[in-house]
């Protein structure tokens, strides 16, 4: 063999020599590391961590607004309060037609009413009142209707027909806005000037009864404004605080009124005004006024007035009070009156608490 090809076949021999150990265990760790990688790739990828259990164990199908604590609801905005609501609508109870049969006579001045036997004018022209157990009266009167049409077609509209309204005797067509009045279920009174402390510089007309007239004068007068309408139950002065203090004066129109059947109303336009006692003494029905409602033109004002009526219906178990055609008035009255049975009083006509207050 030359020495060529030894030297080839010496190449061959140390090429195929086996491998070493160490060279061994390195293949080893290379096959481990791409069998790993292998199965990495080929594995489906692990599963994402889970949320945070909520609450309920069932979720809703749709999302839902937390539910809100006493805190949140006491803090958030609150809506605007709901206005007062509306009083009831009227239901009206016709009044019979006035006048009626054999309670009225002839005179210089017109028709009067009169006594016919057992039946009196201030009985038969009054609203029929249903007591309601025992519990407190109160009885209103709008005074100064028949000057404005307007506004005296929203007291007859507008208030439950327990509330009883005053005319004057100066208004316009009064016999058909009386009987409006009494169609609407309204008990009416008549009103009769009188002289005030400040006359004539606060002058009620030209009929108004004076303490300086004599007698004769005044009744003459007092029956002028009697015979302007029918259907009234009685008569409530206008002004007055200066007739009504003197019992010279007032005790003809007491006795005259009592002749006739009718009651009287003491508006009390000043603290010494004798005409409830004097009508008390004379057996003369009478009604005593406790609050003139707006003589202080407010809001404040009027509900207090008709707080205080409560206050005294519930210590002597009727009370009346006095009020003008103004819108306000006439708005507040019917919104109080909607709610007064609830808080355990009768809503009264005048007639109805008729010598049923104290007189001191």
């Amino acid at each position: 063999m030359s020495a060529f090809e030894e030297a080839s076949e010496a190449e061959r021999k140390r090429q195929w020599l086996p491998p070493s150990p160490l060279q061994i265990a390195w293949l080893v760790v290379l096959l481990v590391f791409a069998g790993i990688a292998l199965w990495l790739a080929l594995s489906p990828p692990p599963p994402l961590p889970e949320k945070p259990q909520l609450a309920s164990a069932v979720s809703p199908a749709k999302p839902t607004l937390p539910a809100r604590s006493a805190a949140a609801a006491v803090d958030a905005p609150q809506a605007p309060s709901a206005p007062p609501p509306a009083p009831a609508p009227v239901v009206a109870t016709p009044l019979s037609p006035a006048p009626a049969e054999g309670l009225v006579e002839k005179s210089p001045f017109g028709p009067l009413p009169k006594i016919d036997g057992a039946r009196e004018p201030w009985q038969v022209y009054a609203h029929p009142f249903e007591q309601t157990a025992a519990r407190p009266r109160i009885a209103l009167l709008i005074s100064g209707l028949g000057m404005s049409k307007r506004a005296t077609d929203a007291a007859i509209s507008t208030l439950p027909p327990q509330i009883s309204l005053a005319f004057s005797p100066y208004g316009h067509n009064l016999q058909a806005r009386v009987d409006a009045a009494r169609k609407a279920g309204h008990e009416v009174l008549l009103l009769v000037p009188m002289e005030p402390e400040n006359y004539p510089k606060n002058d009620p007309g030209p009929q108004t009864l004076l303490t300086t007239l004599p007698m004769a004068d005044n009744l003459d007068r007092l029956h002028w404004v009697m015979s302007r309408f029918a259907g009234y139950v009685g008569l409530v002065n206008d002004m007055g605080s200066r007739y009504t203090a003197s019992e010279e004066a007032m005790t003809p129109v007491l006795e005259d009124l009592k002749a006739r059947g009718l009651l009287f109303m003491d508006a009390r336009s000043s603290q010494y005004s004798v005409a409830a006692k004097l009508a008390r003494d004379l057996r003369v029905p009478r009604v005593l006024n406790n609050r003139f409602l707006d003589s202080e033109h407010t809001e404040e004002n009027i509900r207090k007035q008709l707080k205080d009526l409560e206050s005294v219906a519930k210590t002597y178990g009727a009370a009346a009070g006095i009020g003008s055609p103004y819108p306000l008035t006439i708005r507040l009255v019917a919104e109080w009156a909607a709610t007064l049975s609830e808080r355990g009083f009768d809503l009264a006509p005048i007639t109805a608490v008729a010598s049923r207050q104290p007189v001191r």
